[in-house]
């Protein structure tokens, strides 16, 4: 299947238990199958860091790949070009750091089309599908847009962004201008006023319920 469809094969191996018959032959057994197989070497991730340096020997083609997140400098002085992580294992920038030095990222496992557009919008060589019929389907980023349609939508922000800001001031004008209108002394005044006309009737209701003198 990977032969037919030209795709990448990832080998992640084991060491088989000592009781096992292949313990000691597991490398070679695993290399020959590739052989007999006839998938390109170029296409197959060795990610086992046991015996690299015998496999980089017999089967130089394979493209040697680690599984933990290291170092560019340690990836480089073992002669490993591939890293193969889970997507949530990697940040935007240390996708840029992996990039600018040169060492391809796999991510795994991608099925979403959202998070694929993503993956792609930060830089990441690669990654590893269980849905690529899906995937297949998705040509570019969905979330990429035109030049024309990224000014556009700029440029209505601004535009909202500053008429909102308007009507705040515009707003809290109108409620300043409404408290200026109440002057302390008038206040004062009208409840003096107020006060006297009330003085004033109780007066009145109490020379009322006297009655005239006798």
């Amino acid at each position: 299947m990977a032969f037919y469809h030209n795709s990448t094969v990832v080998f992640r191996l084991r060491r088989p238990p000592p009781e096992h018959p292949c313990y000691h032959s597991w490398v070679n057994d695993t290399l020959q199958a590739v052989q007999q197989s006839g998938v390109p070497q170029g296409l197959v991730m060795w990610t086992p860091d046991e015996h690299r340096a015998q496999v980089r020997q017999l089967a130089p083609g394979l493209i040697q790949t680690s599984v933990e997140k290291r170092s560019p400098q340690f990836l480089h002085q073992y002669g490993i070009s591939r890293l193969l992580l889970r997507y949530n294992q990697a940040s935007p920038q240390e996708i840029r750091n992996f990039s600018q030095s040169n060492i391809n990222l796999t991510l795994y496992t991608i099925n979403e089309p959202w998070l694929y557009s993503v993956l792609w919008c930060s830089g990441v060589s690669s990654v590893s599908s269980e849905a690529s019929h899906i995937l297949k389907k998705v040509p570019y980023p969905i979330w990429l847009m035109r030049p024309d349609e990224y000014c556009l939508m700029w440029v209505s922000v601004d535009l909202l962004s500053f008429a909102v800001v308007i009507g705040i001031f515009i707003f809290q004008k109108y409620r300043m201008s409404g408290m200026r209108s109440y002057n302390p002394e008038q206040i004062m005044l009208s409840a003096a006023v107020r006060r006297s006309s009330r003085d004033l009737n109780v007066m009145k209701e109490k020379l009322i319920f006297s009655g005239p003198p006798q």
